[in-house]
């Protein structure tokens, strides 16, 4: 709490109060809470292609700090990332929440590559973090990345209906990423 905090005691009939100033949290640290999912895919592949990237502004005790602005930044990424909703936007303010966190969504644009989110306190540029963990991933497979394999190659079945046996086939983009799911063979 911060403010006027009144302070009420009571033993039996008898009851005093007295009002105190109580200062808010002062914030310490800004965490890296996670990106969801911290792997995405290229604009228009079918696999996704939007993050959820997540900060948590705290005190020195590791208290949430609310109601605070943060500036978040993309500090590294490929053409075409962005943050919000809006198309070329690299960098939004927002207010942490009750519980001190403050997300943002990144969206995937034309270039696979690392992305790194910056958030800084704008009321003390010190306090800052970064996000890691997160990439843009190419998504769309090549030839020479198509693998296949069967548990049996010659089956029994000559004169048999039913027999079967198992293949699998893996792909992966020029960068050697798995490709996302839901793509079409």
């Amino acid at each position: 709490c911060a403010g006027t905090v009144t302070l009420t005691a009571q033993v039996g009939a008898n009851t005093a109060s007295t009002t105190v100033e109580a200062r808010a949290p002062a914030a310490a640290n800004v965490q890296f809470v996670g990106a969801n999912p911290a792997r995405i895919y290229l604009s228009g592949s079918p696999g996704v292609s939007q993050s959820v990237v997540a900060f948590k502004l705290i005190d020195a005790s590791g208290n949430a700090v609310p109601g605070l602005p943060i500036n978040l930044r993309l500090n590294q990424f490929p053409a075409g990332t962005y943050l919000g909703s809006t198309v070329g936007t690299t960098a939004l303010e927002q207010s942490t929440d009750a519980q001190g966190l403050v997300s943002i969504a990144v969206n995937a644009g034309n270039q696979p590559g690392p992305v790194q989110v910056e958030a800084t306190l704008v009321a003390n540029p010190a306090i800052r973090n970064v996000s890691n963990a997160l990439a843009v991933a190419s998504g769309l497979p090549v030839q020479k990345a198509f693998a296949l394999s069967v548990s049996t190659f010659n089956i029994e079945a000559l004169n048999t209906d039913g027999i079967t046996t198992d293949i699998t086939l893996r792909i992966a983009d020029r960068l050697g990423n798995p490709v996302p799911d839901g793509t079409t063979v």
